[in-house]
């Protein structure tokens, strides 16, 4: 189950302050420490699965996003019931013709049974991480 809060991230003053690579890392900061604190949404699994090549252990997750010093936006999910590191993807985000005012999370079929991808869109960047069963699932 994937649930999120569909939040404005387009091409604001807080967008093009994060932006900004060298006057934007306090608010990179701010934003990513807020991240960890309020995240924007759950994931839960009721078996393990593949997402972007790692494993994904069934259980609950909080789920948001954070951008580092060059720029790149990153997928962190952080298990809510153990002390796990935080899983972390770099997101491969590429520019799109369609504006998306607000964060999108779709969950799309694959080619496979089972398997299919995570559609991620905000202002006019986007990008598809795969996901498909762990092992045996």
């Amino acid at each position: 189950t994937l649930s999120y809060a569909s939040v404005t991230w387009a091409e604001g003053s807080t967008m093009k302050a994060l932006m900004d690579k060298d006057q934007g890392e306090r608010m990179r900061n701010f934003v990513n420490e807020r991240a960890t604190k309020n995240p924007l949404g759950t994931l839960t699994a009721g078996a393990s699965f593949m997402l972007g090549g790692k494993t994904v252990e069934a259980g609950e997750y909080d789920l948001y996003f954070t951008i580092d010093d060059e720029l790149q936006w990153h997928l962190v999910l952080a298990n809510k019931t153990t002390d796990a590191a935080p899983l972390d993807w770099t997101l491969a985000l590429s520019e799109s013709d369609h504006q998306s005012s607000r964060l999108r999370l779709m969950l799309g079929a694959g080619e496979d049974d089972g398997a299919g991808v995570l559609k991620i869109a905000f202002g006019k960047k986007h990008c598809m991480v795969e996901f498909a069963p762990a092992g045996d699932n």
